[in-house]
Protein backbone atom coordinates (compact mmCIF):
# COMPACT_ATOMS: atom_id res chain seq x y z
CA UNK A 1 0.00 0.00 0.00
CA UNK A 2 1.50 3.47 -1.14
CA UNK A 3 1.64 6.26 1.47
CA UNK A 4 -1.13 8.48 -0.24
CA UNK A 5 -2.77 5.69 -0.10
CA UNK A 6 -2.64 5.11 3.44
CA UNK A 7 -2.80 8.66 4.02
CA UNK A 8 -5.73 8.76 2.07
CA UNK A 9 -7.68 6.20 4.44
CA UNK A 10 -6.28 7.91 7.63
CA UNK A 11 -7.58 11.12 6.21
CA UNK A 12 -11.29 9.70 5.77
CA UNK A 13 -11.39 7.78 9.01
CA UNK A 14 -10.91 11.38 10.83
CA UNK A 15 -13.23 13.07 8.92
CA UNK A 16 -15.87 10.10 9.51
CA UNK A 17 -14.81 10.23 13.03
CA UNK A 18 -14.72 13.96 12.97
CA UNK A 19 -18.56 13.69 11.36
CA UNK A 20 -19.83 10.83 14.01
CA UNK A 21 -18.38 11.71 16.84
CA UNK A 22 -21.20 13.20 18.32
CA UNK A 23 -23.04 9.72 17.55
CA UNK A 24 -20.11 7.99 19.01
CA UNK A 25 -19.38 9.97 22.16
CA UNK A 26 -23.62 9.28 23.04
CA UNK A 27 -23.36 6.21 21.95
CA UNK A 28 -20.37 4.16 23.48
CA UNK A 29 -21.20 5.61 27.09
CA UNK A 30 -25.06 4.15 26.57
CA UNK A 31 -24.08 0.59 25.01
CA UNK A 32 -21.30 0.46 27.77
CA UNK A 33 -23.45 1.33 30.37
CA UNK A 34 -26.41 -0.95 29.04
CA UNK A 35 -23.77 -3.48 29.05
CA UNK A 36 -22.75 -3.03 32.46
CA UNK A 37 -26.20 -2.97 33.77
CA UNK A 38 -27.07 -6.49 31.99
CA UNK A 39 -23.76 -7.84 33.19
CA UNK A 40 -24.73 -7.14 37.00
CA UNK A 41 -28.13 -7.83 36.90
CA UNK A 42 -27.56 -11.33 35.42
CA UNK A 43 -24.52 -12.23 38.31
CA UNK A 44 -26.99 -10.70 40.52
CA UNK A 45 -29.71 -12.99 39.46
CA UNK A 46 -26.94 -15.86 39.55
CA UNK A 47 -25.77 -15.01 43.16
CA UNK A 48 -29.30 -14.92 44.43
CA UNK A 49 -29.89 -18.27 43.42
CA UNK A 50 -26.63 -19.27 44.16
CA UNK A 51 -27.05 -18.01 47.80
CA UNK A 52 -30.60 -19.68 48.10
CA UNK A 53 -29.12 -22.76 47.11
CA UNK A 54 -26.66 -22.53 50.07
CA UNK A 55 -29.26 -21.58 52.52
CA UNK A 56 -31.63 -24.64 51.11
CA UNK A 57 -28.43 -27.69 51.89
CA UNK A 58 -27.32 -26.20 54.53
CA UNK A 59 -30.96 -26.66 56.42
CA UNK A 60 -31.01 -30.20 54.53
CA UNK A 61 -27.83 -31.27 55.90
CA UNK A 62 -28.75 -29.93 59.58
CA UNK A 63 -31.47 -31.57 59.19
CA UNK A 64 -29.96 -34.95 57.86
CA UNK A 65 -27.30 -34.48 61.06
CA UNK A 66 -30.56 -34.19 63.64
CA UNK A 67 -31.63 -37.96 62.44
CA UNK A 68 -28.62 -38.91 64.68
CA UNK A 69 -28.98 -36.66 67.72
CA UNK A 70 -31.62 -37.10 70.45
CA UNK A 71 -35.65 -36.67 70.34
CA UNK A 72 -35.38 -32.74 71.74
CA UNK A 73 -32.50 -32.00 69.17
CA UNK A 74 -34.03 -33.27 66.65
CA UNK A 75 -37.31 -31.48 67.24
CA UNK A 76 -35.26 -28.35 67.70
CA UNK A 77 -33.04 -28.83 64.27
CA UNK A 78 -36.62 -29.85 62.35
CA UNK A 79 -38.48 -26.84 63.64
CA UNK A 80 -35.36 -24.60 62.51
CA UNK A 81 -34.92 -26.04 58.87
CA UNK A 82 -39.13 -25.60 58.57
CA UNK A 83 -38.69 -22.08 59.84
CA UNK A 84 -35.69 -21.89 56.83
CA UNK A 85 -37.42 -23.56 54.36
CA UNK A 86 -40.72 -21.39 55.02
CA UNK A 87 -38.38 -18.31 54.90
CA UNK A 88 -37.16 -19.72 51.20
CA UNK A 89 -40.34 -19.74 49.56
CA UNK A 90 -41.94 -16.63 50.88
CA UNK A 91 -41.78 -13.48 48.78
CA UNK A 92 -38.50 -12.35 49.49
CA UNK A 93 -35.06 -11.50 47.80
CA UNK A 94 -33.65 -14.87 48.71
CA UNK A 95 -36.44 -17.03 46.56
CA UNK A 96 -35.71 -18.11 43.40
CA UNK A 97 -38.11 -19.98 40.88
CA UNK A 98 -35.58 -22.53 40.23
CA UNK A 99 -35.09 -23.53 44.20
CA UNK A 100 -38.74 -23.17 45.20
CA UNK A 101 -39.81 -26.18 44.02
CA UNK A 102 -37.27 -28.52 45.35
CA UNK A 103 -37.62 -26.18 48.99
CA UNK A 104 -41.39 -27.10 48.93
CA UNK A 105 -40.45 -30.81 48.39
CA UNK A 106 -38.30 -30.58 51.22
CA UNK A 107 -41.06 -28.95 53.18
CA UNK A 108 -43.84 -31.24 52.86
CA UNK A 109 -40.68 -34.36 53.38
CA UNK A 110 -40.31 -32.61 56.84
CA UNK A 111 -43.60 -32.20 57.99
CA UNK A 112 -44.35 -35.41 56.78
CA UNK A 113 -41.34 -37.01 58.59
CA UNK A 114 -42.80 -34.78 62.04
CA UNK A 115 -46.05 -36.44 61.57
CA UNK A 116 -47.43 -33.08 60.31
CA UNK A 117 -49.21 -34.24 58.27
CA UNK A 118 -52.00 -31.41 57.74
CA UNK A 119 -49.36 -29.07 56.84
CA UNK A 120 -47.55 -31.40 54.80
CA UNK A 121 -50.79 -31.73 52.82
CA UNK A 122 -50.96 -28.31 52.99
CA UNK A 123 -47.68 -27.87 51.22
CA UNK A 124 -47.94 -30.22 48.55
CA UNK A 125 -51.59 -28.74 47.58
CA UNK A 126 -49.70 -24.95 47.23
CA UNK A 127 -46.91 -27.32 44.88
CA UNK A 128 -49.38 -28.87 42.50
CA UNK A 129 -51.20 -25.37 42.29
CA UNK A 130 -48.02 -23.52 41.61
CA UNK A 131 -45.90 -26.61 39.88
CA UNK A 132 -48.73 -28.13 37.96
CA UNK A 133 -46.39 -29.41 35.02
CA UNK A 134 -43.05 -30.01 37.52
CA UNK A 135 -40.92 -33.21 36.97
CA UNK A 136 -41.71 -33.59 41.22
CA UNK A 137 -45.50 -33.70 40.51
CA UNK A 138 -45.99 -37.41 40.42
CA UNK A 139 -43.62 -37.58 43.79
CA UNK A 140 -45.80 -34.87 45.09
CA UNK A 141 -48.69 -36.81 44.51
CA UNK A 142 -47.58 -39.52 45.39
CA UNK A 143 -46.75 -38.36 48.88
CA UNK A 144 -50.02 -37.12 49.52
CA UNK A 145 -51.18 -40.55 49.38
CA UNK A 146 -49.15 -41.43 51.59
CA UNK A 147 -50.38 -38.56 54.10
CA UNK A 148 -53.48 -40.46 53.42
CA UNK A 149 -52.80 -43.34 54.70
CA UNK A 150 -50.80 -42.10 57.88
CA UNK A 151 -53.81 -39.60 58.97
CA UNK A 152 -55.97 -43.26 58.02
CA UNK A 153 -57.49 -41.74 55.12
CA UNK A 154 -57.35 -44.82 53.25
CA UNK A 155 -59.98 -44.45 50.25
CA UNK A 156 -58.29 -40.81 49.72
CA UNK A 157 -55.32 -42.64 49.63
CA UNK A 158 -56.05 -44.98 47.25
CA UNK A 159 -57.67 -42.37 45.09
CA UNK A 160 -54.68 -40.44 45.04
CA UNK A 161 -52.42 -43.43 44.32
CA UNK A 162 -54.94 -44.93 41.85
CA UNK A 163 -55.16 -41.66 39.62
CA UNK A 164 -51.09 -41.14 39.53
CA UNK A 165 -51.31 -44.52 37.66
CA UNK A 166 -53.86 -43.32 35.06
CA UNK A 167 -52.01 -39.77 34.36
CA UNK A 168 -48.95 -42.35 34.02
CA UNK A 169 -50.90 -44.89 31.82
CA UNK A 170 -52.07 -41.08 29.66
CA UNK A 171 -48.86 -40.15 29.36
CA UNK A 172 -47.38 -43.31 28.20
CA UNK A 173 -50.55 -43.84 25.31
CA UNK A 174 -49.61 -39.64 24.45
CA UNK A 175 -46.07 -40.47 23.63
CA UNK A 176 -46.71 -43.59 21.25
Amino acid sequence: MSTSTSKKIRHHAVETFNKYKLVVFIAVPIIIGISIGVSLFLTKTDTEAQRTWTKFWQASARQAEANFTNAADKKEVVSAAIKEYNYLISDNDVSSDKVTPWVMLQLGNTHFESGNFDDALSVYSRFLEKYRNHYFTPFVKQSIGYVYEEKKEYQKAIDQFNQIDIEILQSQLNRT
